[in-house]
């Protein structure tokens, strides 16, 4: 008896022990897997409506706008990131560009629906005042403007937009600062709209996508799908400012049987209390101040005043930027620096070796050479 209750004993220690170790490496996992997750770059914080569930089920919300850096959900009980699935089921608009500022590549690329093509405003060339102005076929009403910005590339400093009516452009967003890529506007109906944007480094977008008010249709921007679990709530971070990395567990398959998937809303998006400026270069300002993202100049010197930062210019065209070019005013693509002192040869009028900065030293070696051969061949002829 006393053997059968030993045993019981030291099996239920064992379970609670092993209980113990599991509680501790789940909570361990999941505090890793919270401090992991950054989200200082989102703007907007939506709460996701609640959905009655009795098992683990696949829900999905669409967000009115298009994500440029993705989103992020999270578990409140938990503080962990869900694994997600994101489409994109927008109806974009056919619509024509009949004027814009200058530039580089196909101003179609604004309005084709078509993601991956983009067009750049010219900085260089327009004074960081740009614009642009679309037309419809047919009179639309709208009360919102989505931007997508291509990779790496902040939202500009100033936005206006007119609406043309008869005949008269009239302003229904006067000159504001946009904080998030979605821009509303007390609605109007046109089939011609004016965009103008002030901007100090390039501007290159994917996508310029009015709403379309008379066909209130739901898809407007990205629908995020994850999986929930009873009695859990969830919250939607967006409008990312520059690509965090999320950490989640293993995602499922959240994609299949669409018709499975519960659709649910999303709260008024509101301000992310935990939203920095980013600042991807580190140097102290913040993107969307930086002339230069992508490369660390506190300064913000820019001798040629062009919006763009001198040290991601190339002064001399031969794709180095001024930052990393060992010779910012000689083309000099291959960077050859045969002394090694950090000035190519392209521009080194003073070279750093000894036989560069002293000329006449390979002569003097080729004399002493000359005269110890001329040496040594007397030196054999005497003794024969």
């Amino acid at each position: 008896m006393k053997t059968i209750l030993k045993r019981t004993l030291a099996a239920a220690m064992a379970l609670m022990i092993t209980g113990l170790f599991l509680t501790t490496a789940l909570a361990s996992s999941i505090k890793e897997i919270q401090e992991e997750n950054d989200l200082t770059s989102y703007r907007t914080l939506y709460d996701v409506t609640p959905v009655e569930i009795t098992v683990p089920t696949r829900i999905k919300v669409t967000l009115p706008n298009l994500q440029n850096y993705g989103v992020a959900v999270i578990e409140n009980e938990t503080e962990t990131a869900q694994p997600i699935a994101t489409i994109n089921e927008t109806e974009f608009l056919t619509a024509e560009i009949k004027e814009s500022s200058s530039v580089r590549g196909s101003t179609s690329a604004l309005v084709d629906g078509d993601r991956t093509t983009v067009a750049e405003f010219n900085l260089d060339e327009d004074g960081g005042q740009a614009f642009v102005v679309i037309e419809f076929p047919k009179m639309l009403k709208s009360s919102s403007l989505s931007l997508e910005l291509d990779s790496h590339v902040a939202l500009p400093h100033k936005i206006s937009i007119q609406a043309e009516v008869d005949g008269e452009w009239i302003t229904v967003l006067a000159n504001t600062k946009p904080y998030q890529t979605l821009v509303t506007f007390p609605q109007r109906t046109a089939e011609k709209w004016r965009i103008k944007f002030s901007h100090s480094q390039p501007l290159r977008l994917r996508e310029l996508t009015f709403s379309d008010d008379t066909t209130q249709s739901k898809f407007t921007g990205d629908t995020v799908i994850w999986l929930a679990r009873p009695g859990e709530t969830y919250q939607l971070y967006a409008d990312a400012a520059t690509y965090k990395r999320i950490k989640t567990g293993e995602s499922g398959d959240l994609l299949s049987d669409p018709e499975e998937i519960e659709e649910t809303t999303i709260s008024k998006g509101k301000p992310n209390p935990l939203f920095t400026e980013p600042d991807d270069d580190e140097d102290g300002v913040p993107n969307y101040l930086d002339n230069c993202m992508s490369v660390s100049n506190a300064s913000q010197v820019d001798i040629d005043d062009n919006g763009s930062g001198d040290d991601c210019d190339d002064y001399d065209r031969d794709g180095v930027i001024n930052s990393k070019d060992n010779c910012q005013e000689y083309a000099n693509s291959n960077q050859k620096d045969t002394d090694g002192d950090d000035i190519g040869d392209a521009c080194d009028d003073e070279e750093s070796r000894i036989t560069e900065s002293n000329p006449w030293i390979p002569w003097l070696a080729m004399g002493i050479a000359a005269l110890a051969v001329f040496g040594l061949i007397i030196h054999t002829l005497r003794k024969k």
